[in-house]
């Protein structure tokens, strides 16, 4: 067995187990000078056999003493806070720490080191019951008052003397709990609980929404239970005195809102209304506008039961929907569609030979519109539909008829379009020759569909046998008296033309 003298250096104790078959070491205070030492034991060939080999080096690193206790509110909690010892052999990450807290001075309490009466001193190996840590936790003591110090324990189990003693007080008088968050706002009448109490004392909720329900009076240990109310308004806050101490109950807001009516329809013109809120008392609600046409006239905020007011404008666009938020509820507002139309001109003569033109449309933004001919020979060609302002373009075919009229249907409206007469006429033959005797004959006439014609005789002994009257093309037939007189001419009128 070699001793480490450090640097790289080893020494021989002389302490040889020879012929051991099976063999074992443990350390311990076996000479009870406060040393740890270690004991060698085995089986050989004569036996048993045993060394003891006494530690000569006692490692006294000190920690510091300075200390740091803290009561906390919401437990009997004692944070015991201690520096870091040094030591030369030791690095400080590797001490460990052995913390004993009693009720008197100088003696051993809970949790106790390892150690003897007197110096303290490791007889275990074992590391520190606090481990690598610098501070400890005394939780759930009973009043009183306590002393505590602490112990360096280095790598070879080594302890050092204890530090130099300190103390805290517990109070007489506590609470476990001092504070209770409620979660639920109105889902219960009342929210029940208990809550431990340390010593005795009277029990008096401060608030009327906390009541005291068991153990409003008392002596020693004991509980106090409580119930907590539904809460219809906002958050709030309110405290039970327990035994000279404050207990907090925070409950979260249980303010409900509710609007009636939840929509409205309004005509183009627009108008007002208003808006039922109701809530608990004490909360706060607000009316917001999500569209440009839509105001909040008043009750644009306020708490409790109220009334928000809204006005819609006019509407000149196509039929639109948009919404207010009052108190967190969506409010849907409909207006019907507030679109007109005209047109200029309202409509428009052309000649026969036909033509060209156009028509301003004029509506708001966003209203659509078509233009449609309500006659073969009216043709649009442009804007057959559009929104808002714009023109239609239309065209007017040659007319070889009688005077007629048109029209083009644009953004519900009518345009009227007036033709001239187109008619011409042509007969044939447009003359004929006879002897003295007597003769017939006929003349065809060539006119457009519907265009009137007469035929008229202009001599006595010229007579018009058919096709007096008639339209479009057509035949007149005539006849001429015997002559018993000199040669003569005469003329009929055919279709406003004179035929001899």
């Amino acid at each position: 067995m070699y001793r480490n003298d450090g640097g790289g250096a080893f020494s021989d104790l002389g302490a040889p187990l020879t012929g051991v078959s099976w063999s074992s070491s443990a350390w311990g205070d076996y000479d009870n000078d406060g040393d740890l030492d270690i004991l060698l034991v085995g089986l050989s060939t004569e036996g048993g056999i045993s060394r003891s080999t006494e530690r000569q080096r006692r490692r006294e690193h000190r920690p510091d003493g300075a200390l740091r206790c803290q009561r906390l509110r919401r437990r009997r909690i004692v944070t015991l806070e201690w520096t870091s010892a040094t030591d030369g052999e030791t690095p400080p990450d590797a001490l460990t720490y052995n913390v004993r807290i009693g009720t008197a001075a100088g003696r051993r309490g809970h949790p106790a080191a390892d150690g003897g009466s007197e110096h303290r001193l490791r007889r275990l190996p074992g590391l520190g019951n606090e481990q690598h840590g610098t501070t400890a936790l005394a939780v759930a003591l009973l009043p009183g008052v306590y002393y505590w110090a602490v112990q360096a324990i280095d790598t070879g189990f080594a302890g050092s003397p204890f530090s130099t003693e300190g103390s805290f007080t517990i109070c007489g008088y506590g609470i476990t709990r001092r504070r209770q968050a409620s979660a639920w706002a109105a889902a219960r009448a009342a929210w029940p609980s208990r809550l431990p109490r340390a010593a005795g004392g009277p029990a008096v909720p401060n608030d009327s929404w906390i009541g005291v329900t068991s153990g409003a009076s008392g002596s020693g240990n004991g509980s106090v239970g409580y119930s907590v109310d539904a809460n219809p308004s906002p958050a709030r806050t309110g405290t039970i005195t327990i035994a000279g101490q404050t207990f907090t109950v925070d409950q979260p807001s249980g303010c409900a809102f509710s609007i009636d009516p939840t929509s409205a329809n309004f005509g183009a013109p627009g108008g007002s209304l208003g808006v039922a809120v109701t809530s608990g008392p004490g909360c706060p609600w607000t009316a917001v506008s999500n569209d440009f046409w839509i105001e909040v006239t008043s009750g644009a905020s306020g708490s409790g039961t109220g009334v928000a007011f809204f006005s819609v404008t006019a509407n000149v666009s196509p039929a639109r929907t948009g919404t207010l938020t009052i108190a967190g509820h969506t409010f849907t507002v409909s207006q019907s569609s507030g679109c007109n139309y005209s047109i200029d001109p309202w409509g428009a003569t052309v000649g026969s030979t036909g033509g060209a033109g156009s028509v301003a449309v004029t509506s708001g933004a966003g209203c659509p519109w078509t233009a449609v001919s309500n006659d073969a020979w009216i043709q649009v060609t442009s804007g057959s539909s559009g929104s808002g302002a714009g023109s239609v373009g239309y065209s007017v075919e040659a007319n070889v008829s009688p005077a007629r009229t048109g029209s083009i249907t644009i953004a519900g409206q009518t345009f009227v379009v007036n033709q001239a007469d187109g008619c011409s006429y042509a007969i044939d033959p447009t003359s004929a020759s006879f002897g003295a005797g007597s003769g017939t004959g006929s003349v065809a006439v060539t006119a457009g569909a519907g265009c009137a014609w007469t035929a008229v005789r202009n001599y006595a002994w010229i007579e018009v046998t058919s096709g007096a009257s008639g339209s479009g093309s057509g035949t007149v037939g005539y006849s001429v008296a015997t002559n018993t007189g000199p040669a003569r001419a005469g003329t009929m009128t055919i279709a406003a033309t004179r035929s001899p």
